[in-house]
């Protein structure tokens, strides 16, 4: 019951601060409850993507051993408490986080430094141009909607083709005719090729080793 977790939480917590101390077990990832608000963070650079998880409440009693990193198709879960120690001041952190379709996994890393969890996947900026360009043509919301349901760059030049026909449409209100690729969507053709046969196929789970 209720009474059996309050005390578990309580003696671990024990554990790891003495009896008086002016600190506590960080709330937040408390060993049987979720995070009220969402840990990770994700933040767009220009050439990468980098999703964050700052710890520093739990300070030195985190490591990079204590948390798991994979890949679904375009979503990293981070899972926390991997070897499942009864102690673990993360053991309630399990999130996903779904990334844009310009992410380019090749060469995602992630690392454990100063009470910080980071996840660093770069971007490929042929499919960066085309989502600018999708959302020039589109408002927000429709747009995000449509990328949403997107899983590679080749749907999204589609998609991009398909906005541009309907927008002349609608400034000509005449038939709307399938327009010449551009430079953006012809790179991608080009460009993501060789990566067209993974993306059709059912996502595959890697895991990440956190440094």
């Amino acid at each position: 019951g209720g009474g059996f977790q309050q005390g578990f939480l309580n003696k671990g917590a024990g554990a790891l601060y003495p009896e008086g101390s002016t600190e506590a077990a960080p709330p937040l990832w408390g060993s049987t409850l979720r995070p009220a608000q969402p840990v990770l963070e994700l933040t767009t650079l220009p050439e990468r993507y980098e999703v964050v998880g700052r710890f520093h409440e739990a300070g030195r009693f985190l490591g990079k051993e204590d948390f798991a990193v994979t890949r679904n198709g375009r979503e990293l879960h981070v899972k926390g408490n991997p070897q499942n120690d009864p102690q673990s001041l993360v053991a309630a952190l399990d999130e996903t986080i779904k990334l844009p379709l310009d992410a380019e996994w090749d060469g995602m890393s992630a690392e454990f430094a100063e009470y910080c969890l980071r996840i660093s996947v770069g971007r490929n900026p042929d499919v960066a141009a085309l989502l600018a360009e999708l959302r020039t043509l589109l408002p927000e919301e429709e747009a995000s909607a449509l990328l949403d349901k997107s899983d590679s760059a080749e749907q999204l030049a589609g998609l991009l083709a398909h906005a541009a026909a309907a927008q002349r449409a609608e400034q000509s209100k005449a038939p709307a005719q399938r327009p010449p690729p551009t430079a953006a969507s012809a790179a991608v053709a080009d460009g993501e090729a060789h990566t067209s046969a993974a993306d059709a196929d059912p996502p595959t789970l890697d895991k990440l080793s956190v440094e």
